[in-house]
């Protein structure tokens, strides 16, 4: 032993090496998180799609698939009734999923539907104190009960309890984006059109519902749909979605003078469809050619792309 090995470096002096390797680390780290913030950044702002759509990158489309009433099984261990919302990333780092409430939107009962009628009040982001007290007494974590207003008890976001896990379909993954677009001579920003949905969001109402697919429910799916109209955004997995699928076919029966079902013992019989009906289901199918019209015409601008 000669001393070394425990003598201090005395205050002021530095240990050139260790100093000069350092600093250089640090640049290094300072270049790649510009990079990164870079890369953020892109990634948030809108982006053009072969000049002929826009990506609007701050804002997904999220689809859980239904356990059974989808079609297909979810891949959500025990699996899962299903659910539909759309996500705001607030900030570049929102789109890697490493902020714990990201603003979200989505249709929820108030409670357990009654399985005679399928119906319930309605909630946005489920929102609701018996939601609420569930959760309570699961160690309070918002797994069943989202929020519905800004600056509330978990976060400055409203926020569905679904959010942060989004899913497409069909044969989704977790983590794969969807995010919707809008055409070449649509003006608006992405701010613009964020400050849409919001108000969307917070001005839906109505009782929760579901009549499996059937053109006057009011659920989460519905909940999608109707945005995707109001605020006019492509949704370029519609054509696929068997929700979508099957209401347009629902309104497209109710809206005919006549519709064929069967009765209880199987023989098809010619029913009127009533005045109301007819309206009701003329207005919602007006709505849904729309949004599959939007989705088509971007699909095509896909295809052109890759035949390129």
């Amino acid at each position: 032993m000669n001393g070394w090995e425990t003598w201090d470096v005395p205050t002021g002096w530095k240990d050139t090496v260790g100093y000069a390797k350092a600093q250089v680390e640090a640049e290094v780290q300072k270049t790649a998180d510009a990079i990164q913030a870079m890369e953020d950044a892109n990634a948030y702002r809108q982006k053009v799609v072969d000049n002929r759509a826009k990506e609007l990158r701050r804002i997904r489309i999220c689809r859980i698939p239904a356990f059974v009433l989808g079609g297909r099984l979810s891949k959500e261990p025990g699996g899962s009734p299903g659910h539909y919302w759309v996500e705001i990333a607030n900030d570049p780092h929102q789109i890697y999923f490493t902020e714990p409430y990201i603003e979200s939107y989505g249709w929820y009962p108030i409670h357990t539907p009654s399985f005679i009628t399928f119906s319930a009040p309605g909630c946005l982001n489920g929102d609701s104190e018996h939601r609420i007290e569930i959760d309570n007494k699961n160690g309070g974590l918002p797994n069943e009960a989202g929020r519905a207003n800004w600056n509330n008890s978990h976060s400055k976001y409203p926020f569905d309890p679904h959010h942060n896990g989004p899913y497409t379909i069909p044969d989704s993954t977790k983590w794969e984006m969807n995010h919707p677009y809008i055409f070449p001579e649509d003006n608006r920003t992405q701010e613009d059109i964020i400050k849409e949905i919001r108000e969307f969001a917070q001005a839906y109402s109505g009782d929760w519902s579901y009549h499996f697919d059937a053109f006057y429910e009011n659920n989460c799916h519905t909940f999608l749909f109707n945005l995707l109209y109001e605020v006019d955004l492509v949704d370029r997995y519609i054509p696929k979605d068997p929700h979508f699928i099957k209401l347009q076919l629902s309104a497209l029966k109710y809206s005919a003078e006549y519709r064929y079902d069967a009765n209880f013992e199987g023989v098809i019989q010619k029913i009127k469809n009533l005045p109301r009906e007819r309206e009701h289901a003329e207005k919602f199918l007006t709505k849904l050619d729309k949004i599959k019209s939007n989705s088509d015409r971007f699909n095509q601008i896909l295809m052109g792309s890759k035949k390129r």
